[in-house]
Parts: structure tokens; C-alpha cells; sequence
């Protein structure tokens, strides 16, 4: 598949992506804000829902990452930037971007990066323990 293709095709599944995200979080965060409101519920009951209205907290947050990336990477393709490795600007390769479409680099440049956070540095180069 040339480039160019692909990077129309990445479009449309990442817009199909954002639209199921904006549908599954505002699903969960209806169904959060619904609550019990006021039942008198034994105390197994309420822990439970303790910890469904948590979950739906960590799957609201999880989405809303994902829709950030998402817009992150529809913007790049409107600027012509998509698929561009931020750390070294060669392109990403088309099997990298297929497997996670949301990638800001490469893989050499990702995992340099992922080995620097290991070691107590931060994404602006500044050491965490200083």
C-alpha cells in the first residue's frame, strides 16, 4: 500500500475511532452521573457501586487520553505531519502506524525514549530526582 493511501485510509479509522470513544464515554459518564441518588442500599450493595462508578471514572479518563491522541493525530494529518517520528522527523513506518495509529515516533526513537523515562529522566530531558 503507497503512503498515500494508507494515510486516507488512517483518516477514516481514526474518525470512526473518535466517534465510538465519544459514544462509549458519553455512555459511561451518563451512566455515572446516575447513580443510586439517595436509595438506601445495604453496605454490599454500595461498595459494589463504590467500585462500578470507579471504574467508570478510569474508563472515562482512559477514553478521554485516547480521544487526545486521536485529535492529536487528526491534526497532524490536516498539517501534512502525520506519521513523522517527533524525536528524529523520518517516517514512521506504515506497519508501526497500522498496529497503533496514534504513534508520535518511531520505534528506536520510542523505545531511546522509553529507556530515558526508565532511568529517572523526563520528557524534557530534566532529571526527576534533581
Amino acid at each position: 500500500m503507497k503512503r498515500e493511501e494508507f494515510l486516507k485510509q488512517a483518516e477514516v479509522l481514526l474518525r470512526q475511532r473518535r466517534n465510538e470513544l465519544r459514544r462509549r464515554v458519553g455512555a459511561g459518564l451518563s451512566e455515572l452521573s446516575q447513580g443510586e441518588g439517595g436509595i438506601v442500599r445495604d453496605q454490599a450493595d454500595a461498595a459494589a457501586e463504590d467500585e462500578f462508578q470507579l471504574f467508570l471514572c478510569s474508563f472515562a479518563d482512559l477514553g478521554k487520553n485516547e480521544l487526545a491522541e486521536i485529535e492529536q493525530a487528526l491534526e497532524k494529518i490536516r498539517q501534512g505531519t502525520y506519521g513523522v517520528c517527533e524525536a528524529c522527523g523520518k517516517n514512521i513506518p506504515i506497519a508501526r502506524l497500522e498496529a497503533i495509529p496514534t504513534a508520535t515516533m518511531c520505534v528506536h526513537c520510542q523505545q531511546a525514549w522509553e529507556q530515558k523515562r526508565a532511568r529517572g529522566w523526563s520528557a524534557d530531558g530534566e532529571d526527576d530526582a534533581a
